[in-house]
């Protein structure tokens, strides 16, 4: 039984099948003659082509199927099915179709390292400085004299440290003024470390004054460092009343806040009856009360007759009003009484009025009435206070 061989690659040696033109290693083609020729191309010894030799008939014979191992029928697949092994003998792919690496990714990466870096350096930086800074100015601000000036104007100095000790000082006042229908007289002013009759407050007996009391206070008010009392100024009353200052020079000059009295004594005849203006009061507080701010009360004191045979009634808080510049206001109260019987003699009683605290001229009207007998006319008298 005769065996048919499979002829190898004339380049390679790989076993090429005869149904075959090329093989499936390094592609070199299975014709003899075509590869002579490619052979003398490369030698370039002669240039004249020689006619290949006719084929041989024996490659081009039919073979029986069951002469070709398996394998050799699938030596041969095309790119599409998937990876193929490199070829044997095959030359390295040129460098610019390999895969280039994104360089500047890294060049970026390592900026933004870098100034973080240094970011973080500067923090540190600033954070020592600031600390070191501090503990520094806080150094010097413990170690600075500190002193108290008494009344006199001398002052003794108390050493160094983080907890200065402030020995007794006290500066006379005894400043005298009204604040809330309240006489108050400023007695003193004193500064120490602490006081030994104020453990845990900073007010004694903060209660309200009944009339006809008198009583002693006093109020603390801490500070950071010790002043000059000389220098210091005590203010009375909330931001939406009429504040008064207080200078702590034992000399203040508290004229303004002062009452300011003066007597009309201004008779008029009103509604058959006869009125007699015979004071008035500027002040900054009437009524137990402390006047609104740029306000003042003037309070009005009225003198009535009762000549008529019949009872009187009237109200002023009806009929009263008082004018300065182009303010008109009301009575906000009164002690008047509202009924003044027949034959009546000396009937006093006074009306307050919130005005102003500006100008010094005011107008006292009685509108008219028409619910007497007679009807009564308007009355105005004019003042300077």
């Amino acid at each position: 039984m005769s065996q048919s061989s499979t002829p190898p690659c004339s380049r390679c040696g790989t076993p090429v099948p005869a149904n075959m033109r090329f093989c499936s290693n390094c592609g070199a083609s299975t014709d003899a003659a075509s590869d002579q020729f490619t052979s003398y191309s490369h030698s370039g010894e002669d240039s004249s082509l020689t006619p290949p030799p006719p084929p041989d008939s024996s490659l081009h014979a039919p073979q029986p199927p069951t002469m070709y191992p398996q394998q050799e029928q699938q030596g041969y697949r095309p790119s599409s099915q998937g990876y193929q092994p490199p070829l044997q003998n095959a030359q390295p792919l040129p460098a610019y179709t390999k895969t280039q690496k994104n360089s500047s990714r890294s060049v970026l990466g390592k900026i933004g390292c870098g100034v973080g870096v240094a970011i973080l350096l500067i923090l540190l930086v600033l954070g020592a400085a600031g600390y070191f800074g501090y503990k520094l100015l806080t150094s010097a601000a413990n170690s600075v004299p500190t002193s108290t000036t008494t009344g006199t104007g001398s002052t003794a100095t108390t050493g160094t440290g983080s907890t200065p000790s402030v020995p007794l000082t006290t500066a006379q006042i005894n400043a005298q003024i009204t604040y809330s229908s309240t006489d108050l007289t400023i007695l003193n002013a004193q500064e120490a470390s602490s006081f030994s009759d104020d453990p845990g407050g900073n007010e004694h007996d903060s209660g309200g004054i009944d009339q006809t009391v008198t009583r002693t206070n006093w109020i603390d008010f801490p500070l950071s460092s010790s002043v000059d009392l000389n220098k210091l100024t005590l203010r009375l009353g909330a931001a939406s009343q009429a504040q008064m200052d207080v200078a702590l020079t034992g000399n203040a000059n508290l004229s303004k806040y002062q009452l300011k009295t003066t007597s009309p004594n201004t008779s008029f005849q009103y509604a058959g009856l006869k009125w007699t203006l015979t004071t008035v009061t500027s002040s900054f507080s009437a009524d137990g009360k402390q006047a609104d701010n740029g306000m003042r009360y003037i309070v009005v004191t009225l003198k009535v007759n009762n000549p008529t045979s019949d009872t009187y009634y009237y109200s002023i808080n009806d009929y009263g009003r008082l004018q300065s510049g182009t303010i008109t206001n009301p009575p906000t109260n009164t002690t008047l009484d509202s009924s003044i019987a027949a034959g009546t003699t000396g009937a006093v009683g006074t009306v307050t009025f919130l005005m102003p605290q500006n100008g010094g001229s005011f107008t006292l009207t009685m509108l008219a009435r028409t619910d007497t007998t007679p009807p009564a006319s308007q009355y105005t008298t004019i003042f300077q206070i």
